[in-house]
């Protein structure tokens, strides 16, 4: 979301899979939209959500972007009903889904709209942005940064940190503020 966010690149969450959804995962979901981030939820095999879906995207250019197995595919071929889409089980070992997609592919879903539909992301490169700037995409920051003793708090370190502080009350969520500290650790150490 941060690169996306740097880019102004406007997104939305889709979780597939919606029917293996644990409390956990909703309690970020819910965090996510208190952020005023639209959150689709869909399941290919309830065949539910699907119908939202496509109206979110009637008429755009989309990319399908995220880890491997999550069901990107999967939505693909439901929403394109394109039988040469090819898409793999859910491993009976980990009980998640399989890496499929290869290479990046563009389908019509209809006359106005197009889907990109992406192999797995590990891994993507951040713009040139300073760790300090990376607090900007986090939202919830923002009104507890004004808590905090240092003007330029990374929110790591520091004592007297109004963010570390919220996270710790629970009014920031944990795992957004973890996501935070891996983001600016990686860009640190570019």
């Amino acid at each position: 979301m941060v690169l996306l966010g740097e880019c102004n690149i406007p997104y939305f969450l889709v979780v597939n899979k919606r029917d293996l959804k644990t409390n956990r995962v909703e309690k970020l979901l819910d965090t996510y939209r208190s952020l005023g981030i639209d959150v689709i939820e869909t399941s290919v095999n309830l065949e539910d959500g699907i119908y939202n879906l496509k109206s979110k995207l009637y008429g755009k250019q989309v990319v399908f972007l995220g880890h491997s197995g999550v069901g990107k595919s999967s939505l693909v071929k439901r929403l394109v009903t394109d039988e040469s889409i090819q898409i793999s089980c859910v491993s009976e070992k980990t009980k998640k889904g399989c890496h499929t997609t290869t290479h990046s592919k563009c389908y019509v879903c209809d006359f106005n709209t197009l889907i990109i539909d992406t192999p797995g992301v590990g891994s993507l490169s951040l713009p040139d942005i300073s760790p300090l700037e990376v607090q900007n995409y986090f939202k919830e920051f923002s009104f507890y940064r004004t808590w905090c003793k240092f003007d330029n708090c990374i929110h790591i370190f520091e004592k007297n940190c109004g963010v570390k502080e919220a996270v710790m009350q629970e009014k920031i969520s944990k795992e957004r503020y973890e996501s935070y500290v891996k983001l600016v650790y990686e860009l640190d150490n570019k």
